[in-house]
């Protein structure tokens, strides 16, 4: 067999937009860095000269991604043409329709015959030398996967590459808990596959034998702090799978402040101090612990360069009244959540009137949710 070079990535989430500054042109600052980390990275792939890109789904935010979304992922993918790479992706969950009558962004970018792609529902096969691409996008159900994979007839002939989109029950606790989020049996993961590369998950990571998550290649909640971000880089023949390192927002973890005895103005400097050095535009998390007051008694003035320089700044606070004792995944069912959302309520600096309305809706949405789950009060 030839020696083929694969590039996976997946997660971009186009047309995410978050905090509240601003580029030059009015455009959301997170959103704007986020493609011109894109095209850097898609510039940084093409220089790796692979012979096929593969999109594990998710390219875009919404199934109605904005315009700026769209034209910058047709130019990124003009590159990959010009450089004469095949691009192969499938739909995941946030560019999914969740309606057979709603068209899939996916279908209106590939119209080249260099673009494969997988959006209607079905497993597809697509054949590039000597590697067959098994593609199952994003299903409307979960048996859905099943059937699909029933369809899927090994090749002994060729390299034979899964590529889907959904949660591996390998690492279940993982879950981000959105619409059409739907395990990937342990049969699957485990099938005669050369190798199997997935998407969904934001953490680079390998989860079985023969199968790996690309990640996102940024950071796009603070949940994310400690993942590896990039993409991978693998050949079939040989079975090797390395990291890709792709340009992204810097995310950082500045730390824990045991604050009780300190006052706002010194919370201020300590956290100023903590932040010298980061990279303009970086996203930075602090918590504050055992706090005896609300955040709000930092003077905003004194914390307004740090804040100027960064992109974010986070400020956890973890308050002495409440008992934030880590619970495993598997003792989710131990947590009273109307409790602790109305403790929550409680700490937020809100009116009366306001206080009321929030614990109201809150509280009978949780309830309604936790009857649905079979969760206890």
């Amino acid at each position: 067999m030839n020696v083929m070079k694969i590039v996976h990535t997946g997660d971009a989430h186009f047309g995410k937009t978050r905090f509240n500054k601003m580029a030059d042109d009015g455009s959301n600052l997170f959103e704007t860095i986020c493609y011109e980390n894109a095209r850097a990275g898609a510039q940084r792939i093409i220089d790796q000269k692979p012979d096929v890109l593969l999109n594990g789904g998710d390219k875009f935010d919404s199934v109605n991604p904005k315009t700026i979304s769209i034209t910058t992922e047709q130019e990124i993918l003009e590159w990959y043409i010009d450089a004469g790479i095949e691009v192969v992706q499938i739909c995941g969950n946030h560019d999914m329709p969740k309606s057979s009558h709603v068209r899939c962004p996916l279908d209106i970018i590939a119209r080249n015959s260099n673009i494969h792609s997988a959006h209607s529902y079905r497993y597809q096969r697509v054949e590039i030398e000597d590697t067959i691409f098994h593609l199952i996008p994003n299903m409307l159900h979960a048996a859905d996967y099943r059937a699909a994979i029933k369809e899927v007839k090994i090749s002994n002939s060729h390299n034979n590459i899964l590529v889907t989109h959904g949660l591996a029950t390998t690492i279940r606790d993982k879950r981000i808990s959105e619409a059409a989020e739907f395990e990937l049996d342990e049969n699957i993961l485990l099938a005669d596959f050369d190798q199997i590369f997935l998407s969904h998950i934001h953490d680079q990571q390998q989860v079985a034998p023969s199968a790996w998550y690309s990640g996102s290649q940024e950071f796009l909640t603070y949940g994310e702090i400690g993942n590896i971000k990039g993409g991978l880089i693998a050949d079939p023949s040989r079975h090797t799978v390395n990291h890709l390192d792709l340009p992204c927002i810097p995310m950082t973890d500045l730390g824990i402040i045991h604050s009780a005895e300190l006052s706002g103005e010194q919370l201020a400097d300590i956290i100023a101090k903590k932040a010298e050095g980061l990279p303009a535009t970086s996203m930075a998390r602090i918590t504050l612990d055992f706090m005896e007051y609300p955040v709000r008694t930092i003077p905003d003035e004194a914390l307004e360069a740090t804040r100027d320089h960064l992109l974010d700044l986070d400020i956890r606070i973890k308050s002495m009244e409440i008992d934030h004792a880590e619970i495993h995944q598997q003792d989710l069912r131990a947590i009273n959540y109307v409790e602790e959302f109305g403790t929550f309520v409680q700490q937020r600096a809100l009116t009366d009137k306001q206080r009321a309305a929030v614990l109201a809706k809150g509280t009978d949405t949780l309830k309604t949710v936790i009857a649905e789950r079979g969760v206890p009060v």
